[in-house]
């Protein structure tokens, strides 16, 4: 139980930079879904609609289903949007209790590209030494 906790928690720090992206992108989507334009046409014919006096067409009906679809993306973007937002806020709020100490462990150890290796590596060293420091306090003097 304990285990799966924390690595629920490595997980999440891990894709906390990944999480930021994604808002971001999410938004650039946001935007370009909310940009597009609508088919826009004029006609010189001065009878509008049909013999039956029905007003609408095939463009008329496409840009009514455009209109639809663009509406159900952009509730679809915005939902993700800010589902992420909240997790990355829930994550800033643990964040924020940490010690400066722990902050800048937790920084390099996750989020710090560069470090990631490096720090795993060191973690794994000073990990395979206190098990041996263990080992050898608990053995009885010969």
């Amino acid at each position: 139980m304990i285990d799966s906790k924390y690595k629920q928690v490595e997980k999440m720090l891990s894709n906390y930079p990944n999480l930021k992206i994604k808002v971001e992108n999410l938004k650039i989507e946001l935007e370009q879904a909310q940009e597009i334009v609508g088919i826009r046409g004029a006609s010189d014919n001065e009878k509008a609609g049909s013999s039956t006096y029905a007003f609408t067409s095939a463009v008329e009906n496409e840009v009514i289903e455009r209109e639809r679809n663009l509406e159900k993306t952009v509730q679809t973007i915005l939902r993700e949007m800010l589902w992420r937002e909240r997790e990355i806020r829930k994550l800033e709020n643990a964040l924020s209790r940490l010690t400066e100490e722990e902050m800048m462990l937790i920084e390099y150890r996750y989020f710090k590209d560069r470090y990631k290796k490096e720090m795993r590596n060191s973690f794994k060293g000073h990990k395979n030494e206190g098990n041996a420091c263990a080992r050898s306090c608990a053995r009885p003097e010969a």
